[in-house]
């Protein structure tokens, strides 16, 4: 008889193991956002940033947290979209341009997500410990 499992016992075990993975879930959801907002780190290609004492002629104005090599190429493809696309750099062409496009566009949608009320409660729900039921 010991080894008889209590339904009751079974399904809070069940409950408890979803409740469990929900919460990952949820936390993995809040690490992708937040870590494209980590001050340290480069929000394209996430490399480890150097301290924010740059030179001034390494100090780009662009309104991302960018490495100086992202931070070169997001200059480049401003002034490519301004006509002014330098012929030596060939490697810039248009699936380039596309991909500098489309990930301006994905952070866009990211921040637009941050703002949104979902967002909000979830990381008000993950603030606090979760509460055994």
């Amino acid at each position: 008889m010991a080894d008889i499992i209590s339904f009751d016992e079974k399904v809070r075990d069940t409950k408890d193991k979803d409740v469990d993975r929900i919460r990952e879930r949820k936390m993995r959801t809040l690490r992708q956002v937040l870590h494209s907002r980590a001050p340290d780190i480069c929000e394209r290609c996430h490399i480890q940033l150097p301290s924010k004492n740059m030179p001034a002629d390494q100090q780009l104005r662009v309104p991302y947290r960018f490495c100086e090599g992202c931070s070169e190429e997001y200059v480049d493809y401003i002034e490519r979209l301004q006509g002014k696309a330098k012929a030596d750099y060939y490697w810039q062409n248009d699936v380039w341009l596309e991909t500098w496009r489309r990930w301006i566009d994905f952070r866009s949608v990211m921040d637009r997500y941050s703002k949104t009320k979902a967002f909000t409660r979830l990381v008000r729900e993950l603030q606090s410990p979760p509460t055994p039921e």
